[in-house]
């Protein structure tokens, strides 16, 4: 087999690797060279991620890999998620006094901020108030024709 064929395979294998990577979302840059490294591993530090240059003894490729984005990578995950969450709808939250529902809470999202120590803190309570198999706690509730608590 010649070094060109060879070459080739290990470009396939390259392209293989880089569309599972890309099919889960993963995210790679790399540059591939065929000059000889004149070191082993050098390791930079950059505002997108860590840049490492990596090579083997016997010269041939070398790779510069751009790990970077985990952050961006995290944040969009989150964003995403809170989207969703946003797109679903929820059954509302039914409060009965016999077999009268008299309170029916329908929301989109639910949120509360408790000032502690100085410092407001938020919680969201959309999912544990609406969420999936989530039974709020209505103790204390009360309704008659003229209110509803």
């Amino acid at each position: 087999m010649s070094a060109q064929e060879v070459l080739r395979g290990n470009d396939e294998v390259i392209g293989q690797v880089m569309s599972a990577m890309k099919t889960q979302a993963v995210p790679y840059a790399a540059i591939y060279t065929a000059l000889q490294p004149s070191r082993e591993a050098v390791s930079l530090s950059v505002e997108a991620g860590s840049f490492s240059v990596e090579a083997g003894l016997g010269g041939g490729r070398s790779l510069l890999q751009a790990r970077g984005g985990y952050r961006e990578k995290e944040r969009e995950k989150e964003r995403q998620r809170r989207i969703k969450e946003k797109a679903v709808t929820y059954a509302p939250v039914e409060f009965k006094e016999g077999e009268d529902t008299c309170i029916l809470l329908w929301a989109k999202g639910l949120s509360v901020s408790i000032l502690r120590s100085g410092r407001w803190e938020d919680h969201d309570l959309t999912l544990s108030t609406f969420g999936e198999g989530v039974s709020p706690k209505l103790h204390g509730s009360s309704c008659d024709k003229s209110k509803a608590k």
